[in-house]
Order: structure tokens, then C-alpha cells, then sequence
């Protein structure tokens, strides 16, 4: 149980964010909403690999490339959910009662939307890196 529920995680993560880039087909306030239950499910999947997360951080010099790219790529989500988060509160114009205003268009038209995108292929790699791990052992 332990060992699918992080891997089913990615694939409603991965399913949440192919809806979230549908964004014409659905309205802000539901692309808001998805996106804050996106990012608690990203927190849980942290968390679940917390553990492994500072384990590859100690021994980072002798792990195997596989496993490098994996911690890297981990690393880089968390970053780029974080930016994605920050610039979804930003841009929000149905969930959040505050009003941040002027936001540089660029967050808007560019930053928020390529972030999302980015996340979302490394979804797909991370993703594919487990499975190459799972059928390896």
C-alpha cells in the first residue's frame, strides 16, 4: 500500500495538471480551485518522500546517475511549484480576497503558464523514472 500510493499520487497529480492546462475549457475559478488541491497533493507526495528526499541529499556524491537525475529532477519540481504557487496567487481573480495589484503582464501571459507546462513534463519524466526503477528490481 505504501508504494502505490505515491505512484497513484503522480498519476492524479499528472491528471490534474493536463485538466489545469485545458484552462479555455474550464473557468478560473475551477483552475484555481484544482490548482490549490494540486499543490496540498504535491505537499503530501513530499512529505511521504521526505525521508528519501534528505537520504539522497546526504549520500548525493555516490549515488548512480539514475538516481542523481531523479533527486535533481525532484529538487526542481519543488522549486518549480513553489513559483508556480506564488504566481498562481498573483494572477488569482476567484479564490483569494486580496487584490495584488499592478502584476507584471509577463506573469500572466508567460511565467505562470510555462511553469505549469514545465511541471507537467517533468511529471511525465519523473514518473517514467519510477517505472525504469520498479521493472530494474
Amino acid at each position: 500500500m505504501q508504494k502505490r500510493l505515491p505512484l497513484a499520487l503522480d498519476v492524479v497529480i499528472f491528471v490534474l495538471l493536463a485538466l489545469m492546462a485545458s484552462y479555455q475549457l474550464i473557468s478560473s475559478s475551477y483552475h484555481e480551485l484544482v490548482g490549490v488541491i494540486l499543490a496540498g497533493l504535491l505537499l503530501i507526495h513530499f512529505f511521504l518522500h521526505g525521508a528519501w528526499l534528505k537520504s539522497r541529499l546526504r549520500r548525493f556524491a555516490l549515488l548512480d546517475t539514475l538516481e542523481r537525475a531523479r533527486f535533481l529532477l525532484d529538487l526542481g519540481m519543488l522549486l518549480i511549484v513553489v513559483l508556480a504557487g506564488i504566481s498562481g496567487v498573483l494572477i488569482s481573480r476567484a479564490l483569494y480576497l486580496w487584490e495584488v495589484r499592478p502584476v507584471p503582464a509577463w506573469v500572466m501571459t508567460w511565467a505562470h503558464p510555462a511553469l505549469g507546462f514545465l511541471l507537467m513534463g517533468c511529471v511525465v519524466v519523473h514518473l517514467v523514472l519510477v517505472l525504469v526503477r520498479r521493472s530494474s528490481k
